[in-house]
């Protein structure tokens, strides 16, 4: 965990979380980054490092109803790189994910999702840091495969959804 209880952190702190990572993964490992911002060259740097070493990240691609190119790290492309849009349970787009081709890979449940929440308690929480755990652990079990795309891309080429 690299970002405080209000979900604030810096480049610097997330990119010595990515050298970690990079130091201490092995080939196959996923590691799910939801979070986003300004474009970072030095941060889309360190995502590609830890790629190249065979970890498959995974990444939000942002709530801002916006091309995934104008934020980081969504808009890294490259092998074991994988930037993760939000349909609802009908395969709909959900109007707040970001969009762009590239750099979205897949599309995965994002809306309504019932998840842990502090204390021990469930709540709904929509978002693309919803769908992008749902692709990690397709990425985890093996090769993904898709079924589906999601209906009403806004960029019109609509997002494979990610299946196992």
């Amino acid at each position: 965990k690299v970002l405080d209880m209000r979900g604030n952190g810096s480049y610097s702190g997330l990119i010595a979380a990515l050298d970690h990572v990079g130091a201490n993964g092995s080939a196959g490992d996923v590691a799910n980054l939801r979070l986003g911002g300004p474009t970072s060259q030095a941060l889309d740097d360190a995502v590609l490092a830890v790629a190249a070493k065979g970890i498959k990240m995974v990444l939000a691609s942002g709530n801002d109803a916006m091309d995934a190119n104008l934020s980081s790290p969504s808009r890294v492309n490259g092998d074991n790189v994988y930037t993760i849009s939000a349909v609802d349970e009908n395969d709909h787009w959900a109007a707040f994910s970001n969009f762009g081709n590239p750099p979205i890979d897949f599309a995965a449940p994002g809306v309504a999702i019932i998840s842990t929440y502090k204390g021990g308690a469930y709540a709904s929480a929509s978002g693309t840091s919803m769908a992008a755990p749902h692709a990690a652990g397709v990425l985890l079990l093996g090769e993904p495969s898709t079924d589906g795309v999601a209906i009403n891309d806004p960029d019109g080429t609509p997002d494979p959804i990610i299946v196992h």
